[in-house]
């Protein structure tokens, strides 16, 4: 009891310190700007530079309108200018950028100077495809769960409520040599999830989808054969449990 007293004692005693202090309160706040501004070389880009750089690159008309941006980063100074570098010395700040345009499915690369608000590098790079964005992701259940052919596979397996199933999408990995490497690829597999919380917990063996991104389309549905789904939900939300 005497020990709790002590506690609100020295917390009232704090509170009052702070609010009959302006002064504290300047010095509290100068600090925290300093440590906001004396910011590293190496340190990553934060949410306001990355908005930045994007319509840097937008309003340079070096890519067309509707573009993907999977890869948004610092671009890193040179070693030689990192060690060289104290606390307050002046530094460039770029950012390096990964453009998609998916109409045409190329691929460009670039490099913004934050400060002078340019454009220094940019390139487009033939026969290769970037990360897949989450934007895309997030388009795959619907073309998936509306192609005919999935459906087809779904209803062999006794499975009618199409909204049921849940969808998950993966960038594909390495394909065979008779693929073409250039098109954009995302493999969906299906689980039945119903009214369950554990979606992964009844997998729909044997059905992928493999979907072109960049048309919306699913070109091809592999079907390897009928198997049980695990008649458990699994669930390990707490309800559940």
């Amino acid at each position: 009891m005497k020990r709790q007293r002590w506690i609100l004692i020295l917390t009232i005693a704090l509170t009052a310190t702070l609010v009959l202090s302006p002064s504290l309160l300047k010095s509290h706040r100068a600090t925290a700007q300093i440590v906001d501004v004396m910011v590293h070389p190496l340190d990553p880009l934060k949410a306001e530079e990355i908005d930045e750089a994007v319509t840097i690159l937008k309003a340079s008309k070096k890519i067309p309108d509707g573009c993907l941006f999977p890869t948004v980063a610092l671009h890193e100074p040179n070693k030689e200018d990192i060690l060289k570098f104290r606390a307050g010395d002046p530094f460039t700040r770029e950012a390096y950028i990964v453009a998609f345009d998916r109409e045409k499915n190329v691929t460009m690369e670039s490099v913004v100077d934050l400060k002078s608000k340019t454009v220094t590098s940019f390139k487009e790079v033939p026969g290769v495809q970037p990360l897949i964005t989450n934007q895309e992701l997030n388009e795959i259940p619907d073309i998936v769960r509306a192609d005919p052919a999935w459906q087809k596979a779904m209803n062999k397996r006794g499975i009618t409520d199409y909204a049921g199933v849940m969808i998950d999408p993966w960038a594909p990995g390495t394909l065979s040599p008779d693929e073409n490497p250039k098109t954009r690829w995302i493999r969906a597999l299906s689980y039945w999830r119903g009214k369950n919380v554990n979606g992964y917990a009844r997998p729909i063996e044997g059905v992928v989808a493999l979907v072109n991104s960049n048309t919306k389309k699913v070109e091809r549905i592999l079907d390897l054969g009928v198997h049980p789904v695990p008649p458990n939900a699994s669930d390990l939300d707490e309800k559940s449990t």
